[in-house]
């Protein structure tokens, strides 16, 4: 088979195809809408969906305002209804929406157990979209089972692209916990969020919780001489540690 999927034109909405080669003639299978609001794709991603059932999986970049905005289009072959299916793709508003984020995070498997995973991304509490970076987001990775029409999410991390490192996030801790960064420092501060008590109360960031920091190895040896933080990893002249509050 042969997968192809486009951009919108001014002569066609954006669109999938499968097709194959049969007698010397190349003929489609099936087709299937995609998000006409996506002008790049910057990652494509083929393989097993789960144990049982395999897709292709599209990255693409739109326009959101001033803001840089991500969508993830799945797309796999129905095999009992013989269909291209786009399960994201919302009909009424020609997009897949549902899966519009504001980091660039892309599909992969992200566990390493041979599935690919897709990302859905929700705001840290006490920030808002867009929140200042990336680090202020909860990237949320699920798997999708084609035959259900449903996702279980797989982890939940905290993504600091520009420090390269990520964080899982412990289940506990999720919707009870936000972090402040500083880009000068390097480092990232977990804190409790005291979640708000009615409609009028925004809530409140509570007490610092766990710090990572990012040391040269000459800051390495001449800040931690107290011991306060300990060393989690190295990667070329960086030193990744932390320190529980």
């Amino acid at each position: 088979e042969i997968f192809t999927a486009c951009i919108s034109t001014a002569e066609q909405p954006a669109y999938a195809r499968l097709s194959r080669i049969n007698n010397g003639q190349i003929d489609t299978m099936g087709t299937a809408n995609l998000d006409i609001g996506v002008t790049r794709y910057i990652s494509v991603a083929s393989g097993k969906l789960n144990e049982k059932e395999s897709g292709v999986l599209l990255d693409g970049i739109k326009s959101s305002g001033t803001t840089a905005a991500y969508v993830t289009e799945l797309l796999y072959w129905d095999q009992e209804n013989q269909t291209l299916q786009s399960p994201f793709y919302n009909p009424n508003t020609q997009s897949a929406d549902y899966v519009k984020r504001y980091t660039s995070v892309v599909s992969k498997d992200v566990d390493g157990d041979g599935c690919l995973e897709i990302p859905i991304v929700t705001v840290l509490p006490g920030y808002t979209i867009p929140a200042p970076n990336n680090t202020y987001y909860l990237t949320n990775w699920y798997r999708y089972n084609c035959q259900e029409e449903t996702l279980t999410r797989v982890n939940s991390m905290i993504i600091n692209s520009t420090d390269g490192y990520w964080f899982e996030i412990p289940d506990m801790w999720r919707d009870h916990v936000t972090v402040k960064t500083d880009a000068d420092t390097k480092t990232m501060t977990f804190h409790e969020w005291i979640s708000p008590e009615n409609d009028t109360d925004p809530g409140a960031i509570g007490g610092a919780l766990l710090r990572i920091k990012v040391f040269t190895q000459q800051e390495w040896e001449s800040e931690n001489q107290s011991g306060e933080y300990t060393q989690l990893g190295q990667r070329d002249n960086f030193i990744y540690a932390v320190a529980i509050l």
